[in-house]
């Protein structure tokens, strides 16, 4: 707030001002009343002056004295009294406008505030926006070389059709046939979600032979958590991103990868690479 100028005494506002002219005036009507003659009427009306009434005054009883004193005290009081009452109404009207401002300028500066958290929130989304995409465009090259590699070859599990002994015996695998080097990841992503969701209901439908199970995977098991790392990335996507992935299925993938990759489908005798 800048400091504020100071204002000149001659004005009409000034109470102190006002106060000094009342004083003035009291003390020159005092003045010229000491100088007036003292004059006495008689009982048939003449009327004779003699002296001063300052010279009355210094002659006067103590008493008469104290109340002259008293009277002129008691006029500058009054005067001195409506002064200060004026001057502490104009410093609470000083203070209510400085409070005034400070109430404008804190509402400002919150509104600054909200403003600038705000700002800060929209780039530490964008940010995560940012990251997010990244996350997938990087993952996504891998996903397409594993869907390729010949990691899947003689990947399966024996399993029957129901629980009872001598139903039909068949083997589960993961059918990667339908993904062709010429597909763009995007594509193979769009294809992913049935094929692996036919692995899936084979895996929980059928009885699996828990004697046969295969053994775990180095480049399977990347592929897999490839895949749930971009589905741990949707809720910071941005919106376009966001339904491209939605259109993938990739939460519904996320659910299943994480039943085929329980140790029940496994053999916990070591990895393959």
């Amino acid at each position: 707030m800048a400091e504020k100028s100071r204002d000149p005494f001659w004005r009409l506002n000034n109470p102190i001002m006002w106060g000094v002219l009342a004083t003035a005036t009291v003390i020159v009507f005092g003045i010229w009343a000491a100088n007036q003659s003292v004059c006495q009427t008689d009982f048939w009306g003449n009327q004779s002056c003699g002296g001063s009434k300052w010279r009355a005054f210094l002659a006067a009883a103590p008493n008469e004295v104290g109340d002259t004193l008293a009277g002129f005290a008691g006029a500058l009081a009054f005067v001195w009294l409506i002064a200060t009452v004026w001057l502490q109404g104009q410093e609470l009207a000083e203070q209510r406008e400085e409070l005034r401002e400070q109430r404008v300028a804190t509402q400002d500066m919150a509104k600054a505030m909200g403003k600038q958290a705000l700002l800060a929130d929209q780039q530490f989304r964008a940010f995560e926006e940012q990251r997010s995409s990244s996350v997938i465009d990087g993952l996504l090259p891998d996903i397409k070389r594993t869907l390729l590699s010949p990691s899947w070859q003689g990947l399966e599990w024996h399993a029957r059709l129901d629980q009872y002994e001598g139903s039909k015996h068949v083997y589960v695998e993961f059918d990667y046939s339908a993904f062709e080097s010429e597909q763009t990841p995007e594509e193979m992503m769009s294809l992913l979600y049935g094929t692996l969701a036919e692995l899936y209901q084979k895996l929980t439908g059928y009885v699996v032979d828990s004697g046969k199970l295969p053994r775990r995977r180095k480049e399977i098991e990347r592929f897999f958590r490839a895949l749930r790392s971009m589905s741990e990335q949707i809720e910071m996507l941005p919106t376009d991103k966001k339904h491209l992935c939605s259109s993938w299925r990739l939460a519904e993938i996320d659910q299943m990868i994480r039943e085929i990759q329980s140790d029940k489908y496994w053999n916990k005798g070591g990895w393959v690479a």
